[in-house]
């Protein structure tokens, strides 16, 4: 797992909340630091690829704004990398799980045209993402030789080839 040490507090609840997901997966999740924009292939080399291993970033903006270079990284140390948003997989890594940001900025709106038209913020409830998107890049996977089935494609949002 990718983590910004410079944005620690967002590294530290994503690495509480992903370990407590693998744990009745009995999958191990190792933080990885990535030490400023340049830090991509320090990290990827802590990294022993084998066929159980993958790699997950958290949002961050830093990883955001290089995610071509972390994508170039990844590929050529052979390593799946799921990413936070579509960007990332349009520059190379195999996919995303991600909330829909354009579902979240509609019900912006909404809450806005609310507050706008007399009711208190701290009367609406607070909303989760209800839209998740996934996306996946074939190229991607034939070089890593991944295999995807059929199934997660029908069930892909978009499919990069």
């Amino acid at each position: 797992m990718l983590i910004n040490p410079d944005n620690r507090k967002t590294a530290q609840r994503a690495i509480e909340a992903v370990q407590t997901a693998a744990g009745p997966l009995a999958l191990t999740v190792q933080p990885v630091e990535v030490l400023g924009p340049r830090g991509f292939e320090k990290a990827f080399a802590q990294i022993a690829p084998n066929e159980t291993a993958g790699v997950i970033t958290v949002l961050d903006p830093m990883f955001f704004n290089e995610r071509k270079q972390m994508a170039e990284v990844a590929l050529a140390r052979r390593l799946p990398t799921m990413t936070t948003g579509d960007a990332y997989v349009k520059e190379g890594a195999l996919m995303s799980y991600a909330p829909n940001y354009l579902d979240i900025m509609r019900r912006v709106g909404i809450y806005v045209d609310k507050i706008i038209n007399g009711s208190k913020p701290r009367d609406l409830p607070v909303q989760q993402p209800v839209k998740y998107d996934v996306t996946i890049n074939l190229k991607t996977a034939r070089t890593l030789g991944v295999s995807v089935t059929p199934s997660i494609l029908a069930e892909s949002d978009e499919v990069i080839e």
